[in-house]
């Protein structure tokens, strides 16, 4: 199964702040296939509860970029925020791409009260990771992102994700 993993970096500035969005695309082996990077030059200020309407734009912006295939993407965030299904950026990722490819959000942080149902223990680490997903099983799900290749709590694939985003200004 292949992945795009998606991630976005912000750079602050005046008037606007930037953005790089990367995207990195992986087999089942975790073994990366291709790399994809995208400057945004003005980005949308950030809404506390609303932070989709900041990053959204600069995911869809990356994946226009990919021009190979994936079964799923992962970004580095959250898809439902509670058990009530509060949407958050994967879900309205997901949307977006008219329910095309499962999303899975994996989260460094809890957001808020987020329970024991979402958490995912890596490795010797004490501290979990929180998976919540859209168009797959979160069992399945949490299941994946355990057996990810990568030594400790971050998988790698998510971590080679973060580093081409924090490379911003770096697009030719």
């Amino acid at each position: 199964m292949k992945t795009l993993v998606l991630d976005v970096f912000y750079e602050h500035g005046e008037p606007f702040d930037r953005a790089r969005a990367a995207a990195v695309l992986f087999d089942g082996n975790g073994c990366e296939l291709a790399n994809y990077q995208t400057d945004i030059d003005a980005v949308a200020p950030y809404q506390s509860g609303k932070f989709y309407l900041r990053e959204l734009p600069c995911l869809l912006a990356v994946l226009a970029q990919v021009n190979q295939g994936f079964d799923q993407i992962a970004i580095d965030g959250f898809v439902y925020l509670d058990d009530e299904g509060s949407e958050g950026l994967g879900a309205h990722l997901h949307r977006s791409l008219n329910g095309r490819y499962p999303v899975i959000g994996i989260a460094k942080k809890p957001f808020r009260d987020m329970g024991e149902t979402y958490r995912v223990y890596r490795g010797q680490s004490r501290k979990p990771l929180y998976v919540t997903a859209v168009g797959t099983d979160l069992a399945e799900a949490k299941q994946w992102v355990r057996g990810l290749s990568g030594k400790g709590r971050i998988p790698e694939m998510l971590a080679r994700a973060d580093r081409l985003s924090r490379q911003v200004g770096a697009c030719p």
